[in-house]
């Protein structure tokens, strides 16, 4: 009897340190969109649910989303139609990481997850997966793109950097590997609770590529961005064969504890999109070039959308 009872003992000693070290977080959110711009136009609704765990200083964050939206403007197309789409990421590294500003790295929902813990800090890197799923006029932009993220923070604020592309690398980095569409971009984040921690502020640096489909029937010969001819370049396909992206913008947005407004201004640059894929494609072997038109000159982008949400907190 003496030797059950030690060991019961020892059970719920374990039992109790481990409680002590292993902490976790779950929020969950319904959100309503409308957005406004020269590029889109659309109304979202969707969902979002983002999560923390860690066990003494080893830690893991996930959130994953998913929407249903109305477009009357994509990618500067006047085109009406309805899509869908969803991600999913988790990031792991060291520290405490319980005041939820993680939740700022997803690409498809703007929205953070606020509370009032304080005095934690963050460092990881962490993999997920971007997709949307468009009407049949636009299906070819379906692809998937996988996601690289690097988040710090400490305190009531965080620095991140999410980049996506296309291309595949495995299981691991899962992109459709198609290399065209919204084949890459990167964005760089800092957010800031206030000192209330019932609102907080967020603004950074985006780059945006997006590319035409090939025609894989055509031989890469076009002349356009070919440096007179050195270099191969594809012919793109009808109807978008001249829908070519190239955004670099500034977005700021603020959050309270029901609604967040957010604004993106920059330029639309053939030149800037041409010089980052004309980089990649001729230093990694990515041939044939795409056919940017560099003598475009730049053009305006920007954007606005205003969000109401309401947040349910599952698990503290």
């Amino acid at each position: 009897m003496p030797k059950k009872i030690l060991i019961l003992y020892l059970l719920l000693s374990s039992w109790t340190v481990l409680g002590q070290s292993f902490k976790s977080k779950l929020s969950f959110q319904i959100k309503a969109e409308w957005r406004l711009g020269n590029q889109n136009q659309l109304a979202k609704i969707g969902a979002y649910t983002f999560g923390t765990f860690s066990y003494k200083k080893v830690a893991f964050e996930s959130g994953a989303t998913v929407d249903l939206f109305w477009f009357y403007k994509k990618y500067g197309r006047k085109e009406k139609g309805v899509g869908y789409g969803y991600e999913y990421f988790v990031v792991g590294g060291y520290g405490d990481n319980h005041n939820l500003l993680g939740s700022a790295i997803s690409l498809r929902n703007d929205f953070v997850f606020l509370n009032k813990k304080q005095g934690t800090s963050f460092v990881g890197i962490g993999f997920g997966v971007n997709k949307d799923m468009l009407p049949a006029k636009w299906s070819t932009f379906n692809q998937r793109k996988g996601t690289f993220i690097i988040r710090y923070s400490a305190q009531d604020y965080s620095i991140h950097i999410n980049t996506y592309n296309d291309f595949k690398i495995g299981n691991l980095f899962n992109g459709e590997g198609t290399d065209y569409g919204e084949t890459g971009g990167a964005f760089i984040g800092y957010t800031k609770m206030g000192a209330n921690h019932h609102h907080l502020i967020q603004g950074g640096l985006v780059i945006d590529i997006f590319t035409p489909k090939p025609d894989y029937t055509r031989s890469p010969r076009n002349k356009t961005n070919s440096d007179d001819g050195r270099k191969n370049v594809w012919y793109t396909q009808k109807p978008f064969e001249n829908l070519f992206l190239g955004n670099l913008y500034g977005y700021f947005h603020y959050q309270q504890s029901a609604y967040s407004l957010t604004s993106k201004l920059g330029v639309n640059s053939m030149k800037t999109g041409a010089y980052i894929q004309n980089k990649l494609h001729d230093g990694f072997g990515l041939n044939p070039r795409y056919p940017w038109d560099v003598s475009k000159n730049d053009s305006l982008f920007f954007e606005c959308h205003g969000s109401i949400f309401y947040k349910f907190k599952i698990y503290d």
